[in-house]
């Protein structure tokens, strides 16, 4: 089901507010060294702190998750699972269950019929240790068979939801899956135009925003991708992940974000997870609220809870490790620039 972010509540002020978006976590969804188990355990409980509600499990490297995603998993693998399912449970955070199959999926003819009764197979496993909500990934890809790639997310979705009537949230992103890729001049291209009129509505689009890792995200520029796409898109944010520039960490907060109504929000942490807890906290924040975020408060009210006696320390050094940028990537509130100068006259010493 597709989870409707138009619901307000009155202001301290009297006026109307946004209200927490609905659906609000944490997706492992980085390339490089998937979380182990102890970190998994450990976001989870993160996540009933800050007052996240999902967990999206998408680990890059899982080979069971995307080269090898017909593949079941191993019974060791499918314990571990088991046990995060219930974890998840007990703090009352959902475990969304995420496969992408892009790389070499058969969309049509008696292939495509033999990949959707995988798929189907492959889900109805994570049905039986407990999950109810699932998602499809055609990201990093290079087919774009859109028409085909939205008619295997219905067929196997359709047939979940025939089998079981409570599954809940059922999740994709698209191989075009950032505003500068899906358009021309406002207009869509034939792969984002096949999706989005193929696609059943009760299927949630997650974006990345403007870019892949381009910060802030303005309302304007999410209702314009909203009215490309013709329904309600949410957010895949990739901050705090560093994994396209692991030389430098990401400990600022997150970017502002649109603060109207968003039915989904997802945040992409880097491979250090306890490292991430900083920007994750900042977005729990913003999610919970996104009318007053302030990027810079939630910044150091989350370094001074984490780190205690240490805060002065950590804002220091956090504080000259917040920007990210490469010839594609720009996320992230600027580096103190005088931290930095230190930094290098340090270095030029060394």
């Amino acid at each position: 089901m597709l989870l409707s972010s138009a619901v307000f509540v009155a202001g301290t002020s009297g006026t109307a507010s946004a209200a927490p978006v609905p659906l609000r976590g944490v997706i492992e969804g980085f390339y490089g060294t998937p979380w182990q188990q102890s970190d998994r355990l450990d976001i989870l409980s993160f996540c009933r702190a800050e007052g996240y509600n999902a967990y999206l499990y998408a680990p890059k490297d899982d080979p069971y998750h995307r080269e090898k995603w017909r593949e079941p998993y191993p019974a060791e693998k499918l314990s571990e699972l088991g046990a995060l399912v219930k974890a998840a449970k007990a703090q009352d955070v959902r475990f969304i269950f995420a496969v992408s199959p892009g790389l070499d999926v058969s969309l049509h003819g008696y292939k495509g019929f033999v990949d959707r009764q995988k798929m189907i197979a492959k889900l109805e496993t994570l049905y039986a240790l407990g999950v109810r909500d699932f998602a499809i990934f055609f990201d990093d890809i290079k087919d774009k068979d859109g028409a085909g790639q939205a008619a295997f997310l219905n067929d196997v979705a359709r047939e979940l939801k025939k089998r079981h009537d409570d599954i809940g949230s059922f999740l994709t992103v698209p191989t075009e899956y950032f505003y500068a890729d899906m358009q021309v001049d406002g207009v869509r291209k034939s792969y984002t135009d096949a999706f989005a009129r193929t696609l059943s509505p009760d299927i949630l689009v997650l974006y990345t925003g403007d870019g892949v890792a381009k910060g802030p995200l303005t309302d304007e520029a999410l209702a314009k991708a909203e009215k490309l796409y013709g329904r309600e898109l949410g957010i895949w944010w990739n901050y705090p992940v560093n994994d396209y520039i692991e030389s430098k960490l990401a400990l600022g907060p997150v970017d502002p974000l649109p603060k109207g109504n968003l039915p989904a929000i997802f945040f992409n942490p880097m491979k250090y997870e306890a490292l991430s807890k900083i920007a994750l906290a900042t977005g729990a924040d913003y999610a919970k609220d996104p009318e007053h975020y302030d990027p810079e408060e939630a910044w150091q009210a989350a370094v001074k809870k984490q780190y205690g006696p240490l805060a002065s320390d950590m804002t220091l050094f956090a504080a000259g490790s917040r920007h990210l940028e490469n010839d594609w990537a720009s996320i992230g509130l600027a580096d103190d620039p005088e931290f930095a100068a230190c930094a290098e006259r340090l270095l030029e010493r060394w």
